[in-house]
């Protein structure tokens, strides 16, 4: 059975429809956590653990709180609960 031109363009597109969703969705839906400067709500995993009030992951200033070097801003590493540049 051959298919016509506008048949071969809808099998084209849907194809190409498939390849966007697995290249965009299906890295995201394995990830932990969520990096810093997604959006975020109250209890969503952010990797840096600090979703802020305008609902975004955020990183911990130097001096600010921390649970591992993931919360700190770049620059800065976790030591005893508080972000400090080494």
């Amino acid at each position: 059975m051959e298919l016509s031109k506008k048949q071969n363009n809808a099998v084209l597109v849907a194809a190409m429809a498939v390849l966007v969703f697995a290249i965009v969705f299906v890295p995201t839906a394995e990830a932990d956590c969520l990096p810093i400067g997604s959006a975020c709500l109250a209890g969503t995993l952010c990797c840096s653990q600090n979703c802020n009030l305008v609902h975004e992951c955020v990183c911990s200033p130097v001096s600010g709180p921390c649970v591992s070097n993931n919360d700190c801003c770049v620059g800065s590493t976790c030591t005893l609960g508080i972000c400090r540049i080494p």
